[in-house]
């Protein structure tokens, strides 16, 4: 599939495919069949900011566009899905922020984000699936600024 993507978004696809090629297409059968992720290799796109990649400019990261982003995780996820998987929920998260958050969420996020933090999208409960508004988990607000989550998630 042909994308119009940014100077910035064909870099990093160029550069996601030689790190695949490198680091993870010899070894994602193996991490399959021992049903496990290879944390070096979480790790060292960590470390080339593909956790990074919806953190805007503002905040310190590329501000990429979903198109790039697609694009990026379409090339990691052909050598290995689970990698492209924990890169998109982790930046899922982030864009919940980003939409909703206040700024101190949003640079608190950001910043957790680009000092090698992974963020999680949590949906998916055991009566409502992933319909959210069938959700029964609630956050409540605590007095002492803590949060008491009540509910379970899959």
């Amino acid at each position: 599939m042909a994308y119009l993507l940014t100077e910035t978004g064909a870099e990093l696809v160029q550069d996601a495919r030689r790190f695949c090629e490198f680091e993870v297409y010899k070894q994602s059968v193996q991490w399959d069949r021992e049903g496990r992720a290879s944390d070096r290799a979480m790790q060292m796109l960590k470390e080339m900011g593909y956790y990074t990649l919806t953190i805007p400019e503002e905040l310190g990261g590329p501000g990429l566009g979903s198109t790039d982003v697609a694009a990026v995780l379409e090339e990691i996820a052909k050598a290995d899905a689970g990698l492209a998987v924990s890169i998109a929920g982790s930046n899922l998260a982030l864009r919940t922020v980003l939409a909703g958050g206040t700024p101190e969420q949003k640079e608190d996020i950001c910043g957790r984000i680009a000092d090698g933090q992974i963020g999680a999208f949590c949906l998916t409960e055991s009566e409502a699936g992933s319909d959210a508004a069938a959700m029964k988990m609630r956050a409540s607000h605590m007095a002492d600024e803590t949060w008491m989550l009540t509910g379970t998630k899959q």
